[in-house]
């Protein structure tokens, strides 16, 4: 009996459908990195639509700066943490 010799190259790409599997993929990606690209260049514009309903969120950035009514403890932990976030930043 005469065995079929196994497809090799161009030959088995296109008998799997190769190419049209290749095509297909990347249309796939394209449409998704597109639509993708198009949410982020739209997100402010959504996000400053929903505004109104988001509610602000307050971080411990927005912390007014000490004063001279607040007491010398509370002036040295304030600074202290000014301190460390400065060098904080200052790493590597």
């Amino acid at each position: 009996m005469a065995s079929a010799s196994p497809l090799r190259g161009w030959e088995a790409i296109r008998a799997a459908d190769g190419i049209g599997i290749c095509v297909t993929g990347t249309v796939i990606v394209f449409v998704a990195l597109t639509a993708i690209s198009l949410f982020i260049a739209l997100l402010p514009h959504l996000l400053a639509a929903l505004g109104p309903w988001l509610p602000e969120i307050h971080s411990h950035h927005d912390q007014p700066l000490p004063t001279a009514s607040d007491s010398s403890a509370e002036q040295t932990r304030r600074l202290a943490a000014t301190v460390a976030w400065a060098r904080h930043q200052q790493r590597p």
